[in-house]
């Protein structure tokens, strides 16, 4: 698959996005992003990099190789 069959837009993508605090200590460990993209239902979810915008690099990449996996088995 190309770049331009994995394009898509942003109003196809959901973006949710929270707060994950250390019970004991109250400290916020990271931002977990989770990312739907619309159309086809996936989701990925980017945690752990510490960032919500590192975290959301990480769930991007991911959604976008899942949704070239998913386009290569429908095409099957």
């Amino acid at each position: 698959m190309n770049q331009k069959e994995l394009d898509f837009t942003e109003d196809e993508i959901r973006v949710e996005v929270w707060r994950h605090k250390n019970r004991n200590e109250g400290v916020v460990l990271d931002d977990p992003v989770r990312l739907t993209h619309i159309p086809t239902g996936l989701i990925a979810v980017g945690e752990g990099r510490g960032s919500q915008i590192q975290n959301k690099q990480m769930a991007m990449s991911l959604l976008k190789k899942m949704l070239a996996d998913y386009r290569e088995q429908k095409e099957k």
